[in-house]
Parts: structure tokens; C-alpha cells; sequence
């Protein structure tokens, strides 16, 4: 069973990552607001991992913070919620913002995410209210290397290995969910879907 995993990022792609460790690579799905925040090839991560094991095969998921797979995991325990789906309801909204969801009842914030229809959003709430620890409002941010929300995306994106053009069309796409206030991560998760759409 592997739960963390510290290495090199030697591919990175909006799928997921294979981090270099001891010699040996490990594929990774991680959310696609972790995905764009890991940085460029080459770079030093750490990462929270959870392994799921199937008849056929054994998936790692990763994550950046270990409050992400805290969720990660209680979503998994959800009734028909598999890790595919987990995994993407934290590419829609963050750890906190899931939360923050299911503490006000709100299920409606959760329908963006792929395969999450209006039943299976209830489920997560009724099912996770009483589950999760006391709303965490304060967890540290992500480092990143550039400042403002702009800017912050650009450089997530760019470092999937994006041309500029492409970088500059998927940050056009969003520029309306940005300008209503949406989370950076929500941002990051929208325009990648915008890329990998095409």
C-alpha cells in the first residue's frame, strides 16, 4: 500500500503525473487543480497518495494536500461514489469549498462535476454532513510563483506544457467564471477542461 510519495515530476499531462522515485516511476490521477499546480517536469513533489486496488489493477490517486485525500477518501465511501468520480468533484471544488458545500446543504455547487447528476450530489451531502470534521477554513496555500489570479493561472497552465496560444485562448474561456469571483482552483479545473475538449 503506498500513502505518499516524494520524487521528480517526469511526465505531466492533464490526465495525471509519473513521479520518479528510487528509480522507479509511479502514475498518478490527481485532481486538475493539483495537476496544474505541481510545477514543470523536472521538479521535486510530494504527494498524499490513496491506492486502489481492482481485480484488473492497482490506481494511485495523489494529491497535494493531505485535507484532498482526507475528502478524496470520504467521497469513495459515498454510495455510488467510485474514485473517477471523487476525483472529479475535487477537480470542480476543493477540499474546503466541498466542505463549505456540504456544510450549507448545497448541492447544486457540486452538479459541474463530470458524472455527478442532481441524485448523486444530494448522496454526497446527506451522506458526508455528519461525517466530516469541523469545516477547516484556514488550511496554508499551495505555493505558487507568480501573484495575482491572472497571472497564477497562466503559469498553471503553461506548465502543462501549453503553447501560448493555447494558454491565452483557455484563460479567454474563463474570463466571465473569473470575473464572478470564482476560486483559482475552480478556474484552473475549467480551463483545462476547455483544453482537453478540443
Amino acid at each position: 500500500m503506498i500513502g505518499f510519495l516524494q520524487g521528480r515530476i517526469q511526465r505531466l499531462d492533464p490526465q495525471g503525473a509519473v513521479v520518479v522515485t528510487g528509480g522507479v516511476g509511479y502514475l498518478l490521477q490527481l485532481p486538475l487543480s493539483d495537476i496544474a499546480r505541481l510545477g514543470e517536469q523536472g521538479r521535486e513533489v510530494a504527494l498524499h497518495v490513496h491506492t486502489h486496488v481492482r481485480e484488473d489493477a492497482i490506481v494511485l490517486y495523489g494529491f497535494l494536500r493531505p485535507e484532498s485525500l482526507r475528502m478524496f477518501r470520504a467521497l469513495i465511501q459515498v454510495n455510488g461514489v467510485g474514485p473517477r468520480v471523487a476525483l472529479a468533484v475535487l477537480s470542480h471544488l476543493d477540499a474546503n469549498r466541498l466542505r463549505q458545500a456540504v456544510a450549507g446543504g448545497d448541492a447544486q455547487a457540486l452538479l459541474g462535476a463530470p458524472g455527478v447528476g442532481k441524485k448523486t450530489a444530494q448522496r454526497i451531502v446527506l451522506e458526508l454532513r455528519d461525517r466530516l470534521e469541523p469545516l477547516a477554513e484556514n488550511l496554508p496555500p499551495l505555493p505558487t510563483g507568480a501573484t495575482g489570479t491572472a497571472a497564477e493561472l497562466r503559469s498553471a497552465i503553461a506548465n502543462l506544457g501549453y503553447r501560448p496560444n493555447q494558454v491565452e485562448g483557455a484563460i479567454a474561456a474563463v474570463e466571465d467564471l473569473a470575473k464572478s469571483g470564482a476560486s483559482l482552483d475552480t478556474l484552473i479545473a475549467k480551463a483545462l477542461q476547455h483544453l482537453t475538449a478540443k
